[in-house]
């Protein structure tokens, strides 16, 4: 699919530069001189490090998130033991407990440092693993990765308090344990690429932009699409900003501040949650979401099968049939002249 998309945006009116790799075969400054606007939309591609003792020691059987998700989707045989310590709670984290119990690991033990409300990987991708026999443990933090003859044998943990996301995570006096691990993956996010850092961008902490790149960079005409603007992590969210930045460029490119067009308004009213010319009606009565039906929990593990077995016809129909009866009608009023 991906062969045939880039096939097809090459017979595009415009033009398409493959393997550049910009400020190595091509300058920074030689992209924003050759162009009136830039886009980054390079994404968050670096895995975050954990910054703490023993991560540096190179130990075998600890990977980054992303890499191990990428060994084994390409096919690489990974001995990873009976044992697995996964360290994020996202759904990185989660897709990495998930593929370890399919891997044949005994134990899987999701830790992540926060109350598991504030988790943020989706409540369906939890209690799937659930399901398939992960383990969680709330409010822990690493300390340490230890090892032996360049193996890692486990991770030290101290217990901290609760606390909002955002917000340090005081520890708990004397809450010190080790769990054992063969294996260890840090799935802690992931943040923008060295290369972004040198070119002189104010990123957050998140390794983050704000969409329009100009507050950061002090230059007109620089904008930021997908996961670099730490909004979201979804597909949609992709496709929001990819066309999100294109308006931006649009208004630019015509010396306007903004580029918020009918769609941008008419989402900004409903955003508003009623407020303002809007009126929402609902039905008093709303058919139930069909469930898809799935493999049952005991059955994943182990096994590459699809776990969603998708609708049956009358499903479908049923379910097509409840979005098309909402009854929610919504009048949205523009300013007079706006349209």
């Amino acid at each position: 699919m991906l062969r045939q998309q880039l096939g097809e945006l090459q017979q595009a009116p415009f033009a398409l530069r493959l393997n550049v790799r910009v400020g190595m075969d091509v300058s920074w400054e030689q992209v924003r001189q050759e162009n009136a606007a830039v886009v980054l939309a390079c994404g968050l591609g670096q895995s975050r490090p954990l910054g703490i003792p023993g991560e540096e020691a190179g130990y075998h059987g600890v990977y980054q998130a992303l890499e191990f998700l990428g060994r084994v989707s390409g096919g690489e045989e990974m001995a990873i033991g009976e044992r697995v310590a996964v360290i994020g709670g996202g759904d990185a984290a989660v897709d990495c407990a998930r593929t370890a119990r399919r891997l044949g690991a005994g134990r899987v033990t999701v830790y992540y440092r926060r109350s598991e409300s504030v988790m943020p990987a989706a409540r369906e991708e939890v209690e799937e693993a659930r399901d398939e026999g992960v383990e969680f443990r709330f409010c822990v933090a690493p300390v340490a990765l230890d090892g032996e003859a360049g193996k890692v044998t486990g991770v030290h943990w101290q217990q901290v308090r609760e606390a909002a996301r955002g917000e340090p995570v005081p520890p708990v006096s004397g809450s010190d344990f080790f769990s054992p691990a063969d294996t260890v993956i840090i799935a802690v996010g992931q943040e923008a690429g060295k290369e972004l850092w040198d070119r002189g961008l104010s990123l957050s902490p998140g390794g983050a932009l704000p969409e329009d790149a100009s507050v950061a960079v002090g230059r007109a005409g620089i904008f930021v699409a997908g996961d670099l603007t730490g909004q979201g992590g979804t597909v949609v969210h992709a496709v929001a900003s990819g066309k999100g930045a294109a308006l931006r460029v649009h208004a630019c490119l015509q010396g306007r501040q903004e580029g918020e067009d009918q769609a941008g308004k008419f989402l900004a009213v409903l955003a508003a949650g009623g407020d303002g010319d809007v009126v929402f009606t609902t039905p008093e009565q709303r058919n139930p979401r069909v469930q898809e039906p799935g493999l049952p929990g005991a059955e994943r593990a182990g096994t590459w099968e699809e776990v969603r077995q998708g609708l049956t016809p009358d499903q479908a129909r049923a379910e097509a049939d409840r979005c098309l009866r909402c009854y929610r009608l919504v009048m949205v009023a523009l300013e007079p002249g706006s349209g």
